[in-house]
């Protein structure tokens, strides 16, 4: 129905295991004061835990000796759900400062965790939350990329496209009538006011590509929050340049 369920997912580290699950707001099930999740999406699948587990079978075949080639977590992934799909996306497994093309983007069934549809090959971790608009998902990489995917009603992915920002983007980005706006780590740390970092404001008219970026705006710091957007006075002509 769409209604009353929460979903959210777990890290521990950047090459083990996290649990992307789902939780019923009712009150059934409630044992000691402890509710079990309705399902768990443990993208590896490597756990002995196996009750109410999904899991991608294209990692599951791929682990190595030591079961840690792919087992990644959910760190600061928010999700786009709706009542036909829940969208996340995953670690990529290596280490914080190695971004690889092993993150994966994927909409699951909002009432098994089962795998609709999924973007693999992505590079560096998917730390932002999902952003939704106008038949699009929105969200961005560790490894310095801005996705935009087409998705249908049913949750099925087509036509994805991307730009790279040079830098870590962990902020959600916001999306305005033909533009995105983004928070983007520069080259020096992050707490450095002088370290390059900026907003980025992309042209949003179609796909993605290394020439969507229209300008940047300095900031003071490692911009890791979503940004608010008014329309308050966006037909105010500030600097009088008749645009």
């Amino acid at each position: 129905d769409g209604e009353g369920y929460m979903y959210t997912g777990t890290w521990t580290a950047e090459s083990r295991d996290g649990t992307f699950f789902c939780v019923s707001t009712d009150d059934d099930g409630v044992v000691n004061g402890v509710k079990e999740p309705e399902w768990k999406f443990v993208p590896s699948g490597s756990t002995k835990d196996t009750d109410n587990i999904t899991y991608d079978p294209d990692l599951n075949g791929t682990l190595d000796d030591e079961g840690s080639v792919t087992k990644r977590g959910f760190y600061w992934a928010g999700a786009y759900a709706t009542d036909k799909y829940v969208a996340v996306g995953s670690d990529d497994g290596t280490g914080e400062n190695d971004p690889t093309a092993n993150g994966v983007f994927y909409t699951l069934n909002p009432k098994t965790g089962e795998i609709i549809d999924k973007i693999s090959g992505i590079k560096g971790d998917i730390r932002t939350t999902v952003v939704y608009d106008n038949g699009h998902l929105y969200f961005c990489t560790k490894g310095g990329l801005m996705y935009k995917v087409d998705v249908d009603a049913s949750g099925n992915l087509s036509n994805e496209s991307y730009m790279d920002l040079g830098n870590q983007v962990t902020a959600a980005p916001i999306v305005y009538k033909n533009k995105i706006y983004v928070g983007v780590r520069g080259d020096g740390g992050q707490f450095d006011p002088d370290g390059g970092h900026f907003f980025a404001v992309i042209d949003n008219s179609g796909t993605l590509s290394a020439d969507s970026l229209m300008y940047k705006l300095p900031i003071a710091g490692y911009p890791q929050a979503a940004a608010l957007l008014s329309t308050a006075n966006e037909d105010v002509d500030y600097d009088q340049d008749g645009k």
